[in-house]
């Protein structure tokens, strides 16, 4: 999929999470989205699960991708062991929530690739 049907995915499953009628909810079930740039991409309700290798996820407004490895939440893309070595005083400094991190942390390092 090149950019320009990327983004053609992503306005129709806009127009679809705010039940237009002209809206299409995201299938990019094993899409390759490796450099691909979803800063503020709501993707809430797209099918997403095992794309290229990876997983992906919404949790609480966070876009969530867990690959062989490494894993990315929101902007931040870091190895599974810097994941969890992480205080809550680091996921505070990359403007994070760190009661959401715990919320979630034990789903997100459940999940094998």
């Amino acid at each position: 999929m090149d950019h320009k049907d990327l983004v053609e995915v992503l306005l129709l499953h806009g127009l679809y999470l705010v039940d237009n009628p002209e809206g299409k909810r995201a299938d990019l079930y094993k899409t390759d989205l490796y450099e691909a740039d979803l800063t503020e991409a709501n993707l809430n309700g797209a099918g997403l699960i095992d794309v290229r290798g990876a997983v992906f996820f919404i949790a609480d407004g966070y876009t969530c991708i867990v690959q062989e490895g490494f894993i990315t939440i929101g902007c931040q893309r870091h190895t599974k062991e810097a994941w969890a070595a992480f205080t809550d005083t680091d996921i505070e400094e990359m403007e994070g929530d760190p009661i959401l991190w715990n919320k979630h942390k034990a789903t997100i390092f459940s999940m094998n690739v």
